[in-house]
């Protein structure tokens, strides 16, 4: 639906094999990119219009902060660590609802991504939290 998109796929897992042949089965291989391991991932950030995370379970989830950050948007399955990092549920999306996640996927590339890093970004309030931090345990130390 979107030609002119690229699509690139961090990391590494057992489902490469399977994505690789997928991209050649579906003809798309000029428009997915799977670099595998990246040691600094984290400095591709701002190349991304968009960054996904269709994790089933997740830790702590480093990625969404990271990238919410650096100002890019982020859609990622609607998972607690996710939606409290978001305050919210901007850019989060249910877990295994295709039809879900094409909707999602249209609506953010075909309007202003920055509108949802934006909201993102105030939600996640990457300062605040910062000084909430350091005033509650500054007060320990006192």
């Amino acid at each position: 639906a979107h030609p002119a998109d690229r699509l690139v796929i961090v990391g590494e897992g057992s489902e490469r094999q399977a994505l690789l042949a997928l991209v050649h089965k579906l003809g798309i291989a000029h428009q997915v990119h799977l670099p595998g391991h990246v040691a600094e991932a984290p400095r591709l950030y701002r190349a991304f219009d968009l960054l996904c995370i269709p994790s089933r379970q997740e830790g702590l989830g480093l990625v969404l902060p990271e990238a919410v950050i650096a100002g890019v948007p982020v859609l990622a399955t609607d998972l607690p660590v996710f939606r409290e990092q978001l305050a919210g549920s901007s850019g989060l999306v249910a877990l295994d609802q295709k039809a879900a996640w094409v909707a999602a996927l249209n609506e953010h590339l075909q309007s202003d991504p920055h509108a949802l890093a934006r909201v993102q970004r105030a939600g996640l309030d990457p300062e605040g939290a910062w000084l909430r931090f350091r005033e509650r345990y500054g007060a320990l130390l006192r």
